[in-house]
């Protein structure tokens, strides 16, 4: 081995070092947005379950938390209109137990996203080749292959510091809801507006008059067989009054409003594996039900 050769392999050593710093950085920097970027559970135990959740996240390798955060945290235009969508739908969950989520997305134009996403997920190619198959690569004993692995790490290294630089930009933006988040966690204002909701709802919210009426007058447009299916009547509700909501009136879901309302009946259809049964409800009558 000469002069020359131990001199490059040196240099080799030193760049990739210096790539996996900044990749730490990287994933140091993507933990700590996610840790603050949601948060959910019973509100009593919900400061216990998002530290829970935290501390899962840093054991989580870094393929990981860019799939965590592509998926569930950066999405685009369209992805949030379905999002949205769904959300007013509704969920057919029949707890009546208090329950608290909050997740932050960043929306970006679809062409936009494509771009960032597919940056994402290449830092991640790159990172894992150069764990795992640098030396298949490059022949360190060879002087032409060191100088080649050098110029390789150059260019891995100013992608590293593109795709943080992308990174610390979302964080900026990021930062101060994950603030706000803790804060309201550790606050005493979130015990006293959550964690007596259910001894106080009775005389906090407002009448279901309203809502009960939209309900009826769903029933009347997309009944079928004497039952109104909830996910119909539901866009019909907040197309006509897009202020309606279950939690305007103490509630979780819309079936929980159904329920507490005591003005209908409610029927589940069968399900399957993969698909909850949809929720069915109708007015309640005085006469002998059907």
């Amino acid at each position: 081995m000469n002069t020359s050769t131990e001199v490059l392999q040196s240099k080799v050593q030193h760049k990739l070092g210096r790539c996996m710093i900044r990749l730490q950085e990287y994933e140091r920097q993507l933990k700590a947005m996610l840790v603050g970027m949601w948060a959910e559970g019973q509100p009593a135990a919900l400061q216990v379950a998002h530290s829970q959740s935290a501390s899962s996240i840093h054991r989580k390798s870094l393929g990981f938390l860019v799939g965590l955060f592509t998926a569930d945290h950066l999405i685009s235009e369209a992805q949030e209109v379905q999002a949205h969508e769904s959300r007013v739908s509704g969920s057919d969950d029949s707890s009546d137990d208090p329950f608290v989520s909050m997740k932050f997305r960043i929306v970006l134009p679809s062409g936009h996203h494509s771009r960032v996403k597919e940056g994402f997920l290449e830092l991640i190619r790159m990172r894992n080749d150069l764990v795992h198959h640098l030396l298949e690569r490059f022949d360190l004993s060879a002087v032409d292959d060191c100088a080649a692995a050098c110029d390789h790490l150059d260019s891995c290294h100013d992608e590293v510091e593109r795709q943080l630089t992308v990174l610390q930009n979302f964080a900026e933006g990021t930062k101060h809801l994950a603030g706000l988040v803790s804060s309201v966690l550790e606050s005493r204002t979130f015990e006293e507006m959550f964690l007596h909701v259910t001894e106080n709802a009775c005389c906090k919210v407002p009448s279901m008059d309203g809502v009960i009426e939209y309900l009826i007058m769903a029933e009347a447009e997309f009944t079928i067989g004497g039952w109104t299916c909830l996910e119909s009547a539901i866009r019909y509700v907040t197309g006509a009054s897009p202020d309606e909501a279950p939690r305007k009136y103490g509630c979780r879901t819309w079936r929980q409003l159904l329920a507490r309302s005591e003005q209908f009946e409610i029927r589940v259809g069968k399900g399957n594996d993969t698909k909850r049964g949809k929720t069915w409800y109708r007015s309640r009558t005085k006469g002998p039900s059907d």
